[in-house]
């Protein structure tokens, strides 16, 4: 197995001591046994990998202001409600009561017609009084892709951060955090289309779980764009699936689920081993107290897993939530 400098990790251990963290095999006995075949089918060429991963471990700019929402209609294709019928006749607090939200939008190199049909399907399907800011957090794009001025002028509650120099997308949540006013954050993608009711039932969840508890929507499927596709050619239902990852890559991945629990009962939520890295909602005390992202892991992919894996094995849990969904 190649030697990696894992460089200057003693802020994340002191984390791992201070949140009394539990260990890696903990978490594939309790949360994600499946992983131990994958270990056990590593080839020769890793000899003591497993004893070592299930050795015993220590414990801006102000935004334009516009109220013209006459271009949301034409922004994007409306997407089937791939709800459950009980989750359509479902009844949500009086929105007084729910905590206030900031999104967050890391964007590098995204076409124009993805990002306003993201922020089009946004508007359509959120109550915009649950949001305190959308925070879209510019990656030093070059000039022609920042669209800074014409973000702001979508709606008045659109923020554009634009950071002095590529910083990776995992930074770029880090920066779309600090500062926000929102008790609970959102993450999500610029390329993603909302439905009804995707927040609300975020943060109904949300309240009723421990705070350490992170959601995330089912994120059905988005087919290859074409001008002119109708919702039934563009768009696709996902199936029951897990978030999971291989553990030679560390990829995350999907794992379709053929048999559920008797003691299930669509749509509940139901816990996931690994979250995706895009979308996902968090209590900001939680996201601070649990250590944010690793900024040490600067550009896409890996970062979710480690979050994954110390969200688990320190005092959290990770749960899909059938009722919430996004493509």
């Amino acid at each position: 197995m190649r030697t990696v400098d894992e460089g200057d990790v003693s802020d994340r251990r002191a984390l791992r001591e201070r949140l009394q963290c539990k260990s890696f095999s903990w978490y594939i006995t309790e949360v994600f046994p499946e992983l131990l075949d994958q270990i056990r089918n590593i080839p020769a060429q890793a000899p003591g990998l497993l004893d070592r991963l299930l050795g015993a471990g220590p414990t801006s700019d102000a935004p334009t202001m516009t109220n013209d929402l006459s271009w949301v209609e034409g922004s994007f294709v409306k997407p089937p409600d791939y709800r459950a019928a009980k989750c359509k006749s479902m009844k949500f607090p009086d929105k007084a009561s729910f905590p206030k939200v900031t999104i967050i939008i890391p964007y590098l190199m995204e076409a124009w017609f993805q990002i306003k049909a993201t922020v089009g399907s946004l508007l359509w399907a959120t109550d915009m009084d649950l949001v305190d800011e959308v925070r879209f957090i510019d990656d030093a794009n070059p000039l022609d892709h920042r669209f800074r001025a014409k973000l702001q002028a979508l709606h008045q509650k659109i923020r554009v951060i634009t950071n002095p120099h590529r910083i990776g997308l995992t930074q770029s949540k880090v920066v779309g955090a600090q500062g926000a006013k929102g008790d609970i954050l959102i993450f999500l993608e610029p390329h993603c289309v909302m439905t009804p009711y995707w927040l609300e039932a975020m943060l109904s969840r949300m309240m009723q779980v421990p705070k350490t508890t992170v959601v995330i929507p089912v994120i059905d499927i988005i087919q290859e764009y074409k001008e002119g596709r109708t919702a039934q050619q563009l768009y696709q239902k996902a199936g029951i699936a897990v978030g999971n990852f291989k553990i030679e890559s560390l990829e995350f991945g999907w794992m379709s689920l053929l048999q559920r629990n008797s003691s299930y009962s669509d749509p509940e939520p139901y816990p996931a081993p690994a979250m995706p890295g895009g979308i996902f909602g968090i209590w900001r005390s939680w996201w601070e107290e649990s250590g944010t992202y690793d900024e040490e892991m600067g550009e896409w992919g890996g970062e979710n897993i480690e979050m994954s894996l110390r969200l688990w094995r320190c005092g959290g849990r990770i749960e899909a939530l059938p009722r919430s969904r996004i493509l």
